[in-house]
């Protein structure tokens, strides 16, 4: 019992030194060490209101008893109001006798809550269904209906003494403090738990990390490869290759752009209405696909058409389009299909020849693998402070405060609750 007395000593000096530290475990030994004392003290007081409470009930009684036998100073009354006396009477004994007998006095602490309840519903109750029937009575019977209302506010007193009583050996004052304690311990539990789901998403975040460095590392290894290199070099000769295929193609179509308005309206008027109207969907893609360059024809019989009128253009705009159509001879259009053609031939032997150093597919794996460590991380961060706001939002300290205030309340402790 040696940690028990050190706890009392611990509190017992308070009052001189107005302030003391203590753990949760040790202000609960303490607090139930106060309980156990002042319910000792109740209990023996109880004792002694037991006595009183007994004393009163019984005086209760005797009044009811007296009210009882009580005769009429007049007895002839009329007959209506004999009944109206009697019934009444009758109520009024019973309502208060039965509530005086019913009343148990407490021998302890754990029983008075029960009783002190039981008497202020059963009072509150008896003074509301007794007012019309003690009107009565004191039509009849004055003073033996008020001394039965004397002896229950007699009780009723004594009810109100043991309240009081008990309200300053500080009950109210501990439990109020035991539900603070049980709302700290709650809190507490909380905290632990969002401190373990933190240490549990910190510890899923450094492994997304370390995946996300290991899938880094793996793709820098492949990219600083004599085969990568060599394959990014091929790369880029098929990016060249593919630039000066752009440069021909926009040529071209820059050329046809010049007798664009000239096709549409001969479009209606052709028997080649198809193939015109490829070329004017995108000449570089249809010159490669008019292998017999079928538009050097169509062309002459648009120029003719130009120049007979039926084809209507401004002079400027004419002059311009026949200065293209001379320049779109068939020597400059299969010029154009043969340099295209190389190019093309070019490129398909550069990508027969970087596929044997492909890692692309390899790099497009840890890539991968990167960004789902990418998001995976995101949302592991995320969720981290969703549980931080939800940790910041239990309400600890208020608690802390209360227990601390209401204990000096209680005993003048100044107590500082560590936790």
């Amino acid at each position: 019992m040696g940690w028990i007395n050190r706890i009392k000593s611990f509190f017992s000096e308070a009052k001189e030194e107005k302030q003391r530290q203590a753990s949760l475990g040790e202000f609960e030994a303490w607090l139930k060490e106060i309980r156990l004392a002042r319910l000792s003290s109740v209990n023996k007081q109880l004792h002694a209101y037991k006595n009183r409470i007994e004393e009163q009930k019984s005086l209760i009684v005797a009044a009811t008893e007296v009210l009882r036998k009580a005769e009429l100073q007049n007895p002839h009354i009329p007959s209506r109001a004999l009944h109206l006396m009697q019934g009444n009477r009758e109520a009024y004994i019973r309502i208060t006798g039965r509530l005086a007998e019913s009343m148990a006095a407490p021998s302890k602490y754990e029983e008075l809550e029960y009783f002190i309840a039981k008497w202020d519903n059963g009072f509150e109750e008896a003074l509301k269904s007794t007012q019309r029937s003690y009107f009565v009575m004191q039509e009849f019977f004055s003073n033996e209906s008020k001394e039965i209302a004397k002896q229950m506010k007699g009780m009723d007193s004594i009810v109100n003494e043991l309240r009081e009583f008990v309200r300053k050996e500080g009950f109210e004052l501990i439990i109020s403090i035991e539900k603070h304690l049980e709302s700290i311990k709650a809190a507490m539990h909380l905290i632990a738990e969002q401190d373990d789901k933190i240490k549990e998403l910190h510890s899923f975040t450094k492994e997304e990390e370390q995946k996300k460095a290991f899938a880094e590392k793996a793709m820098a290894k492949i990219k600083e490869s004599d085969r990568f290199k060599k394959f990014l070099g091929f790369e880029e000769q098929k990016a060249d290759i593919q630039s000066k295929i752009s440069v021909l193609d926009n040529d071209l179509r820059h050329d046809f752009s010049a007798i664009e308005p000239s096709l549409k309206r001969f479009e209606h008027v052709s028997t080649e209405e198809v193939l015109i109207r490829n070329y004017l969907a995108d000449p570089a893609k249809a010159v490669m696909e008019d292998s017999m360059l079928k538009i050097i024809e169509v062309l002459a019989v648009m120029k003719k058409a130009m120049d007979e009128g039926s084809v209507e253009m401004k002079d400027r705009k004419k002059d311009k389009a026949a200065e293209i159509m001379q320049k779109l001879n068939a020597e400059s259009l299969e010029s154009f299909r043969k340099k295209k053609n190389e190019l093309l031939t070019d490129s398909e032997k550069i990508e027969a020849e970087s596929q044997a150093y492909d890692d692309m597919p390899l790099v497009n794996s840890e890539l991968a693998k990167q960004k789902d460590a990418v998001r995976k991380i995101s949302e592991l961060q995320q969720r981290t402070k969703e549980v931080e706001a939800e940790k910041a939002k239990i309400d600890l300290n208020s608690h802390i405060k209360k227990v601390q205030e209401l204990t000096f309340e209680l005993d003048q402790t100044k107590l500082m609750l560590t936790i």
